[in-house]
């Protein structure tokens, strides 16, 4: 989702794969006088291997909020991904009116597990610590680590946290590049029972719920935050696909 110009809403519920950017990318790029500013509620997205096949320096990966854009970023489930979530810096993101937490990171490489938390000089990024995030941010990042700081993970955050996915390339195959998983095919992204993603959730908000609720003109059903990390939800509820 590449949204822009005053766009509002949800953005719940999704399985993003190797997509070239990233899943879910907010602005406010070009927006009309008069119109309310970007704002998106993100939560409960399960994003895989997201952003290896943007080339440009600095871009491509799993949670983007840009230019004069603000909302919510809960409970993402953000595995393989080159980055991060990116609170853009340069033209800065609305930063007053942004909140986000409780997403928990996967990696198979340094390279990956040094952008759980986006540095400023690689990718124009201030993103905040959150000690709600999964792993803790105090697991990786050196001491007197400040926001923006390029950092190398240690080999211990390899692997760690892994999402117990009934059936997923976690960790990566051997012969496989990040890059080369951009389809579902045969995998299951949903969670098996001894998932350490159930019930980690954060279930403390409410959707912003813009579009009515009606079978024929407006959404079916605005599912509220799950408690469990990512898209598939224990319960049976969220991502059906």
């Amino acid at each position: 989702m590449n949204a822009k110009a005053g766009t509002i809403g949800d953005f719940a519920y999704n399985l993003c794969i190797g997509m070239a950017t990233n899943g879910p990318k907010l602005s406010n790029i070009n927006v009309l006088p008069g119109i309310p500013g970007s704002n998106v509620r993100m939560y409960n997205n399960t994003i895989i291997n997201c952003g290896y096949r943007r080339a440009a320096a600095g871009r491509g990966g799993s949670i983007n909020f840009e230019q004069g854009a603000g909302g919510m970023a809960y409970n993402n489930l953000i595995v393989n991904c080159k980055f991060g979530l990116r609170i853009v810096q340069n033209p800065i993101a609305d930063t007053a009116n942004i909140r986000y937490g409780y997403n928990w990171y996967y990696a198979d490489s340094i390279s990956v597990a040094s952008q759980f938390i986006p540095s400023l000089s690689v990718s124009t990024a201030i993103s905040q610590p959150q000690q709600t995030d999964i792993p803790k941010p105090s697991d990786y990042l050196p001491a007197g680590w400040k926001v923006g700081d390029v950092y190398t993970a240690p080999s211990s955050i390899l692997g760690k946290n892994n999402p117990q996915f009934i059936n997923g390339p976690v960790p990566m195959p051997a012969g496989l590049k990040l890059a080369d998983i951009s389809v579902v095919g045969s995998y299951n992204f949903a969670l098996k029972s001894n998932s350490p993603c159930i019930n980690a959730g954060f279930t403390g908000f409410t959707p912003r719920a813009d579009v009515i609720l009606s079978t024929r003109y407006g959404a079916t059903e605005i599912t509220p935050p799950g408690k469990d990390i990512g898209c598939y939800q224990s319960n049976g509820r969220g991502n059906q696909h």
